[in-house]
């Protein structure tokens, strides 16, 4: 865990706040800072505030986890296509985003 190594760690959450809080609190055991924001990714430009949140309360950024992403249940031949206009976009550009906000900071 990054956590045992030293690190600080920022969360973002987007519908689970208790998860978000339960892991800041493990984090925290470990004798580091945890922050959390929430982040919506189907709101791209918002996930812009919550990382500049993160960098001002952190001061900076040396790893990212990216483990953000959506899911859906209908297998992907059957999705309708309003539904995979959501989910297609969402999964390829929050990889855009993180690749454009973070190095700057580095």
């Amino acid at each position: 865990m990054l956590a045992q190594q030293g690190f600080d760690i920022g969360i973002t959450w987007h519908s689970d706040e208790e998860g978000a809080k339960d892991t800041a609190r493990e984090v925290v055991s470990h004798g580091v800072r945890a922050e959390i924001v929430q982040l919506d990714l189907g709101n791209l430009p918002e996930g812009a505030q919550a990382l500049e949140k993160l960098i001002q309360r952190l001061g900076r950024i040396d790893v990212l986890v990216n483990n953000a992403g959506a899911m859906t249940k209908a297998p992907f031949l059957d999705m309708a296509f309003d539904e995979c206009a959501r989910f297609l976009p969402l999964m390829s550009m929050v990889h855009f985003y993180a690749r454009k906000l973070l190095p700057a900071r580095w």
